[in-house]
């Protein structure tokens, strides 16, 4: 004889709770995906903000590195022996807050050219950022997280100076580093420091020669 409970299919009661159960896994794995895809959209952008980051601070350092030591726009003499007729050569000159001076290493330019450049640090709200002036354009880097930034000059007795030239005693014009403090934040993360040396001579070049026009 057959069992009539054989053929019998679901009962209402247990479609939904299986209807239920398959909803829940469904919420649980999209939940589960879309974590996922901010999880590596933030992992990219983390990976490319550490790339313009590390970009931007091997372009201050590099700066830094070549800047030249120029006799100043009074000596036209200095001028020519660069090929930078009639440009001037601004001598090197910084506080806490930015610096000018002439690199042989420019961002935007023809490196081995003589490129006057300004570093400036600008402050919007709780934004600041380090910027660069350069053959008539402007360049926002990106730095390492802060809540504040500050210039310092290394002078060659090992000190550290807000300013240079400083106001007191007779110096190179070079220093001999330049160092970009990055103030932490509140909380005390983010901050750190972007440091680079000066390579080349820290005072002008003597030109041993008289220059006649043509």
């Amino acid at each position: 004889m057959s069992n009539p409970e054989r053929g019998r299919g679901f009962t209402l009661l247990e479609m939904l709770v299986v209807l239920f159960i398959a909803g829940v896994a469904l919420a649980l794995a999209s939940q589960a995906l879309g974590q996922y895809q901010r999880a590596h959209t933030r992992a990219i952008a983390s990976e490319r903000l550490g790339r313009e980051q590390r970009l931007s601070e091997e372009w201050f350092r590099a700066s830094m590195r070549s800047l030249l030591a120029t006799a100043g726009s009074a000596d036209a003499r200095a001028s020519i022996r660069f090929g930078m007729e009639g440009a001037g050569t601004p001598a090197f000159h910084g506080d806490r807050d930015g610096l000018e001076g002439v690199t042989l290493s420019p961002v935007l330019g023809r490196q081995g050219t003589p490129v006057p450049q300004s570093w400036r640090i600008v402050r919007n709200g709780v934004r600041v950022d380090l910027q660069l002036e350069e053959s008539g354009k402007t360049v926002v880097l990106s730095l390492p997280r802060a809540r504040d930034m500050r210039f310092h000059y290394l002078g060659p007795d090992g000190k550290l100076e807000d300013e240079w030239p400083p106001r007191l005693g007779a110096q190179v014009q070079l220093p001999e580093a330049v160092l970009v403090e990055l103030v932490p934040e509140a909380d005390g993360t983010g901050g750190g420091l972007v440091a680079s040396e000066i390579l080349g001579p820290h005072d002008p070049l003597d030109v041993p020669y008289e220059y006649a026009p043509e």
